[in-house]
């Protein structure tokens, strides 16, 4: 694969952020559930969230492996940002 074919990245990337989505937050937050704070947050909720994940990246607070976790979360934030922004 070559560094600069993002399309075979997210194809790799995007079944990474529907496990995520089925087997961490389907589990502990369903989106069915009313009370899910998720469903109420507001676009710049989510930016907070966000960046406070971004800003984890590089720190000695997170190894590796959750540094790649907190990406596919900023992944799912980034898609219900995106769906808000055409409501």
């Amino acid at each position: 694969m070559k560094p600069w074919d993002r399309y075979e990245k997210w194809k790799k990337f995007e079944p990474k952020v529907i496990r995520h989505l089925t087997e961490y937050c389907d589990k502990q937050y369903p989106t069915s559930d009313p009370d899910n704070d998720l469903n109420n947050w507001s676009i710049p909720d989510l930016k907070a969230h966000m960046k406070a994940y971004v800003n984890r990246i590089g720190t000695t607070q997170r190894g590796p492996e959750q540094a790649k976790e907190d990406m596919l979360k900023l992944a799912h934030f980034a898609c219900i940002i995106w769906n808000k922004l055409g409501e």
